[in-house]
């Protein structure tokens, strides 16, 4: 099912198709959502790999305290395996939905990446990147100004449980690295492609977009 038409997609729409730094941010923001599902499917797949007694969560609560000085309750490293396998259902459910809209000429390019980001980059969370973007489109449609911007673009601190806004430049960084890395990714891979079949060089034209 696709999403209704709001007035704000029609603007980031308008926005894709005048701003080049917005439809980057757009691919990259499309492209990663795809990941963090993968991230959140591994996690629930590990979860319900294992076995823990009560006991055992109290010694890894009071091992992971002392360690970090971040609060942890037994509680927190007990799940309800029911729970999680609905959870692990939806997200495979939403991760076939991303591999449908995502355009199949790209989508091997799009997997190895995720490998790369994975194994290589060793890349375990994407969440407050993603939220940066998101406050970023806001900003381009014009639903936030500057300062609601800067509001919104934070780091999360698990020691005081809160979030504090940071310096936009740091986000950035993480964005061109992973933008850098994406293309990279697809090079490699299209002449590997190339290698094997000279005749893509004249039949097949990389074109990354959204």
């Amino acid at each position: 099912m696709s999403e209704p038409i709001t007035p704000q997609l029609i603007k980031l729409g308008q926005r894709l198709s005048r701003n080049n730094i917005v439809r980057r941010v757009y691919l990259l923001f499309k492209i990663l959502n795809g990941y963090d599902i993968k991230l959140q499917i591994r996690s629930i797949e590990g979860y319900l790999k294992t076995n823990l007694t009560y006991e055992q969560a109290e010694t890894i609560a009071y091992s992971y305290e002392r360690l970090t000085g971040i609060s942890c309750k037994p509680e927190m490293l007990l799940f309800d395996k029911n729970a999680l396998a609905d959870k692990l259902i939806d997200l495979h459910m939403d991760y076939q939905k991303f591999l449908e809209t995502t355009d199949s000429t790209i989508l091997s390019f799009v997997e190895a990446y995720f490998r790369y980001l994975y194994y290589d980059l060793k890349v375990q969370n994407v969440t407050a990147l993603l939220n940066s973007m998101q406050a970023f489109f806001k900003y381009a449609i014009g639903d936030f100004d500057k300062q609601q911007l800067k509001q919104h673009i934070v780091k999360i601190d698990l020691r005081e449980k809160k979030a504090t806004p940071i310096d936009s430049m740091y986000y950035r960084h993480d964005f061109l690295l992973l933008e850098e890395a994406f293309f990279k990714i697809c090079m490699k891979k299209y002449a590997r492609m190339q290698k094997r079949d000279p005749s893509l060089k004249n039949s097949f034209t990389l074109n990354i977009e959204i």
